[in-house]
């Protein structure tokens, strides 16, 4: 599901567009480079002017699939998700152009079931036991 389009300057490096999903609205959103200071840091943080400020959306990193194609890991947070919300951000072939993708996960069966109950504890005998 896209959930962003972006215009790429390829002489800045950068990003500008849009994220629109049911929950949210950010526009205009920045995806700028951040003169990254070690291996594991972003390539690229997020950021948006809104009616409250200037406010960080989350940061990027760049990645290469299993097919060889080249794409933009992007890890959004703020405090009204639960948990931080991965996608990707892929250039088009003509380079001008971006789209943020964002695919749900999964459910681990195993997760999806809950947790097992636990054992139930006979107290009547735990009692006599215990005296």
């Amino acid at each position: 599901m896209i959930i962003g389009t972006f215009i790429y300057d390829k002489a800045t490096d950068s990003f500008s567009g849009d994220i629109s999903t049911l929950h949210f609205q950010f526009s205009p959103v920045e995806i700028v480079p951040t003169g990254k200071s070690s291996d594991k840091g972003p390539d690229y943080r997020l950021t948006s002017d809104t009616t409250h400020g200037h406010v960080e959306l989350g940061a990027a990193w760049k990645r290469t699939s299993e097919q060889g194609r080249e794409f933009i890991s992007v890890s959004l947070d703020a405090p009204l998700l639960a948990a931080p919300l991965n996608a990707a951000l892929f250039v088009e072939e003509n380079g001008t152009k971006a789209a943020l993708v964002w695919n749900r996960l999964k459910a681990n069966t195993d997760a999806a079931v809950g947790p097992k109950p636990k054992a139930k504890t006979n107290t009547k005998a735990a009692v006599k036991k215990a005296a």
